[in-house]
Order: structure tokens, then C-alpha cells, then sequence
């Protein structure tokens, strides 16, 4: 929308610009000490930024995904300098590496209630961004709609698998929950574009 606007505002400063030179014209421009040269400036200026409307800058750490009268393409553009469709928008999206953190009340095997404090470590693939953000939505949705409830999920699941001993008296056992869970979450999340790049179980509280 805005190249459109800065094209017709040039197109528009050139016409009355020349209008102005070819019959000599006096009046309310000329008044308000607007002259056919200030005009052609203003043309030089609208013209500039309606070319830079096809350059994207995409920060470190994020992509950028184009969305077209409302159709999303399927190629993200990648963090630097990128030539894009002026009629288009870009939707940013971080792809850095992010924790939750959640505590989580669940019940051990043998039915103790065990309250588990985990971190979760997870990024957006890349190249699956447009896809998250045509079937998901934007922002952080994608963390409450996929991550966190199988997050959740995921944790009751293999907690109940073990005794409530497991996760107080061995730190190997620990690490080997830990590692259960991350491979079933990412199993859970890897569909919808999100990488697991670990899971951390940092404090556990019993009754």
C-alpha cells in the first residue's frame, strides 16, 4: 500500500511540476513558495521511498514471511538484505532459541503427587515458518497452541512411567527422564516446525 502511495505521489508532484513549467503557472502554489523545482524534489523523494518498499531487512535471528493479498508464500526470506514483491507484507518471526519454563503437578507410578519444575528449550525451524504462520498464526501462538500442551503432555506421560524415588534419588535417572521426555516432544512438535533443543528438570518438590 505504501509504494502504491509514493508512486502516485510522484506521479502526481511530476504532473503539476510540468503543468506549472509549460503554462507558466501563478497562483496558490506559487504563493506558498512551491515552485516546479520543489515539486520534482518532492517527486525525487516519493520515487526513493517507494523503492526502498522492495527491500526487506530481516534481523539476526529472525525470517521473514511474505503474505500477498493475503496468500502466504512458501519461501521464508532469510536474515540480511532481501528483494521483495512492493505490494507485499513481511511478517517477522524469531527463530533464536527460547526457554519455558512450567511447573508441572503430576502423579509418579506408584501415585505419589510429585510437583516437577522443568525447562523446555526450543526454536522455530526456519524453514517452516511460513507454514506456522499460515496454519498457527503469528507471534507466539504457536508456543501456546502446540508447545505448551504437549509440553505438558509429554512430562505426565513419562513421569507416570516411574516411582516418585526416581526423581529425588538418582541424577542419572533424572538425565534419562529428561532425555525421554525431549525425544517425545520433539516427536509431538518437529510436525508443526518447532525444535526441542533440550529439556531440563530442575527442581522437585514432594508431598
Amino acid at each position: 500500500m505504501r509504494f502504491v502511495l509514493f508512486i502516485l505521489l510522484a506521479f502526481f508532484a511530476i504532473f503539476v511540476s510540468s503543468q506549472m513549467r509549460r503554462r507558466g503557472m501563478k497562483g496558490h502554489l506559487v504563493t506558498l513558495s512551491i515552485g516546479p523545482g520543489t515539486l520534482q524534489l518532492v517527486a525525487l523523494v516519493a520515487a526513493i521511498m517507494a523503492s526502498l518498499q522492495t527491500i526487506s531487512l530481516i534481523e539476526a535471528g529472525s525470517v521473514g514471511v511474505v503474505k500477498i493479498f493475503g496468500m502466504v508464500r512458501p519461501e521464508p526470506l532469510m536474515e540480511g538484505i532481501n528483494i521483495r514483491n512492493p505490494l507485499a507484507d513481511v511478517v517477522m518471526m524469531s527463530i533464536r532459541m527460547r526457554e519455558r519454563r512450567e511447573i508441572i503437578n503430576i502423579a509418579s507410578q506408584d501415585g505419589t503427587p510429585i510437583s516437577l519444575e522443568m525447562s523446555v528449550f526450543f526454536r522455530l525451524d526456519p524453514a517452516r515458518a511460513p507454514e506456522v504462520l499460515r496454519t498457527i498464526g503469528p507471534g507466539n501462538l504457536y508456543i501456546i497452541r502446540i508447545l505448551i500442551p504437549n509440553f505438558l503432555s509429554v512430562v505426565r506421560g513419562v513421569a507416570a512411567q516411574f516411582e516418585a524415588k526416581a526423581f529425588y534419588t538418582s541424577t542419572e535417572m533424572r538425565d534419562s527422564v529428561s532425555v525421554m521426555i525431549r525425544e517425545q516432544l520433539q516427536n509431538a512438535t518437529l510436525p508443526h516446525g518447532i525444535i526441542i533443543d533440550g529439556v531440563v528438570l530442575r527442581n522437585v518438590e514432594l508431598p
